[in-house]
């Protein structure tokens, strides 16, 4: 009896399996680009940002242009960027944009592929040298959107920088969202005195929310906008700016406490405002941190 309810369907299920280029392939490693040596002055100021590339189809050529603009434009010295995508459901491959960007140390790392229809994953840009790079995908996901992070050493004159780039999953459902929390506290765990710890990207929640709380209380961080009574929004539905009506601050800068081993603290943060054509659903969110005085 089963094979006969379940024969007619075993061949066109077959057909689509195939054509999707099969199982999922998840988690590769994750590929540094390098660069001519950089400037070795020390610095005093460290720019960084995160920004959501949104990874649909619709007016993709237009989006990745504007996007190209709105990074050349806020000339941030550390840029982590989630769904970096290609694919029939993406459009065009989002990598050569940015490897186009004055940023002589890349890093990318694959969260997933589904054959011909969609590839994802993180990137950095990095005016410095990325010494090392990882990337880990998330245990506990929704089917078919699989999210994950890329923890990077990041050596500027100066300072050494831990970096996270996470996108965490766009639900409440506390059953997968705090054990991804848990992942970023891990991988943080144990970290040597007097790095600059920064975990940045795609929370999707809010900062009060009790996956970015756990994750700034187990990992001692703070936020960038931390103090600020009415932070910028960060995303709205695509086609109404980031600053929407239905829009929500869900993407976030966190950092480490300053302490007498951690002398960097933010003196200024925000948000680009988005202008149409949109470039994404997101706007870039940004902070300038520096050794206090």
């Amino acid at each position: 009896m089963r094979r006969a309810c379940l024969g007619p369907f075993a061949a066109p299920a077959l057909a689509v399996w195939l054509a999707c280029g099969g199982c999922a392939s998840v988690g590769e490693q994750v590929v540094l680009l390098r660069g001519p040596a950089a400037p070795r002055r020390p610095v005093g100021a460290v720019k960084l940002a995160t920004f959501n590339l949104y990874n649909r189809p619709w007016d993709r050529e237009v989006r990745l242009a504007r996007a190209r603009e709105e990074l050349l434009a806020l000339d941030a010295d550390l840029v982590a960027l989630q769904e970096v995508s290609e694919g029939w459901l993406a459009g065009r491959d989002a990598k050569p944009m940015l490897a186009s960007l004055p940023y002589p140390y890349q890093a990318y790392f694959m969260l997933e592929r589904r054959g011909p229809l969609r590839e994802n994953g993180l990137y950095l840009l990095s005016r410095w040298p990325i010494e090392t790079a990882e990337g880990e995908v998330y245990g506990v996901n929704r089917a078919f959107r699989r999210k994950g992070l890329m923890v990077a050493t990041v050596r500027a004159p100066g300072v050494t920088l831990r970096l996270v780039n996470l996108h965490q999953a766009s639900t409440r459902d506390s059953s997968i969202t705090l054990p991804q929390a848990d992942a970023v506290c891990r991988v943080l765990s144990g970290r040597p005195p007097g790095e600059l710890v920064v975990v940045l990207g795609d929370f999707n929640a809010r900062l009060d929310e009790a996956p970015v709380q756990r994750i700034l209380e187990r990992a001692r961080l703070i936020a960038a906008q931390d103090g600020e009574a009415s932070p910028p929004l960060s995303w709205a539905p695509y086609g109404r700016g980031c600053a929407g009506e239905e829009g929500e601050r869900i993407d976030h800068i966190l950092l480490s406490r300053p302490g007498s081993d951690q002398p960097w603290r933010v003196r200024s943060q925000g948000v680009v405002s988005a202008a149409a054509p949109f470039a994404s659903d997101h706007c870039i969110v940004w902070a300038l941190v520096g050794k206090q005085d």
